[in-house]
């Protein structure tokens, strides 16, 4: 049963993260900047290891504070809105959780020292994190964001966590983009339905990368990332074109009892690793394909050549069969009869049964026409009449 959401005016950490919002003096840009600035030189008090999360960190800490801006101003503001200038403590981390946001939600900038928690929330608009920092780890469950998650330029130093489960949709572009970020940290991705567009792309993960149980219901583009971690991408189900163009696997990498309604995954200059798990259960891939036979067969060449290296007869085959199929549909009659006739015969090398009918069909026509000729010649003629 979901829980009571209280509105974000009512949520601590987010009234912290919006001090300056409701000081009519300051304009809207400069509330910005006044609430990014108190909230990193207050909470923002951490050491990251990376480099990209330290010159962030860095940035902050050394440079000037926005025009304008004082501690007295910051403690006005404290004891306006909560009667002290006394600070909630980062024990246990910073918790949005049960809070529904009816306004844009935007984190740009902002260093989180701690494990962040947004459980159990709803976003009317969009939820945005730019260019900030995560110290600790990320965690968005059971929640639903209406207009759209985006991450872009952060960097996540103990992982990110989302679903069980969540709902993501965006009338007007991506439920999901996130894009040109660093993940130290696990990445898992689970259990969540995503309506519209989800882009992960340009992303480096360090470590294991997880997208389990997640329904997708538009396109995936998951181009030009750099998996240094095992990825498991399992019991998926994708009703819209797929992509990895460009991405780089290098580690194990799993995409068992993941479905592929109408399109194969797009391969175009992806690296994957020699350990990687394919299903060929034939209920997951598409039946009625809606993509070009030139793409779908550098697809299935590029899979069935890495199943090859790996010794593995019969995914090898798989991928051949689904191969030759799409040579059957491309170019001219006469350059695709040959891969027809070789379908009809052995359906592409898998049949054991097909030419094993035909060479005994060949064999009694040729028994046949043998049987003919010779009764024909060497029956005795009939005795003349005396």
């Amino acid at each position: 049963m979901v829980e009571q959401r209280k509105p974000a005016s009512e949520c601590l950490w987010f009234r912290y993260a919006t001090l300056f919002d409701d000081n009519k003096d300051i304009t809207h840009f400069d509330c910005m900047l006044f609430n990014r600035y108190f909230w990193n030189m207050t909470f923002g008090k951490s050491s990251p290891k990376d480099s990209k999360a330290f010159e962030s960190y860095k940035r902050v800490k050394e440079g000037s504070p926005p025009q304008g801006y004082s501690s007295s101003i910051a403690n006005d503001a404290l004891i306006d809105r909560f009667g002290t200038v006394e600070l909630p403590s980062l024990t246990y981390g910073i918790d949005f959780s049960d809070t529904h946001f009816d306004c844009v939600t935007s984190f740009s900038g902002y260093i989180f020292p701690r494990r962040v928690s947004f459980f159990n929330c709803e976003f009317d608009c969009p939820a945005e994190f730019s260019d900030s920092t995560f110290s600790g780890i990320f965690e968005m469950n059971r929640t639903e964001i209406h207009e759209g998650l985006n991450i872009s330029w952060c960097t996540f130093e103990s992982g990110l966590v989302i679903g069980a489960p969540s709902i993501f949709e965006n009338s007007e572009g991506s439920s999901i983009s996130i894009h040109s970020s660093t993940f130290n940290g696990p990445f898992l991705l689970t259990r969540s339905h995503v309506f519209s567009l989800m882009s992960i792309s340009g992303n480096r993960f360090e470590k294991a990368f997880a997208i389990r149980k997640l329904n997708v219901s538009s396109d995936a583009r998951l181009n030009a990332n750099l998996f240094d971690g095992r990825v498991t991408v399992r019991d998926c189900d994708f009703k819209g074109a797929l992509s990895f163009d460009g991405s780089a696997f290098n580690s194990p990498t799993s995409f068992e009892g993941s479905k592929f309604r109408n399109f194969y995954p797009t391969l175009r200059g992806t690296f994957l690793d020699q350990d990687t798990t394919l299903s060929i259960d034939d209920d997951l891939w598409p039946k009625n394909c809606q993509q070009k036979p030139e793409v779908v067969k550098a697809t299935c060449a590029k899979l069935r050549h890495n199943q090859a290296q790996q010794g593995l007869p019969e995914e090898q085959q798989f991928f051949f069969r689904r191969e030759m199929e799409q040579c059957a549909k491309i170019g001219s009659f006469q350059q695709r009869l040959p891969y027809i006739l070789y379908g009809a015969i052995s359906n592409y090398g898998s049949s054991i049964a097909r030419p094993t009918v035909c060479l005994l069909g060949l064999w009694l026509f040729g028994l046949a026409c043998f049987y003919s000729y010779f009764t024909g010649c060497c029956l005795l003629a009939p005795k003349e009449p005396v």
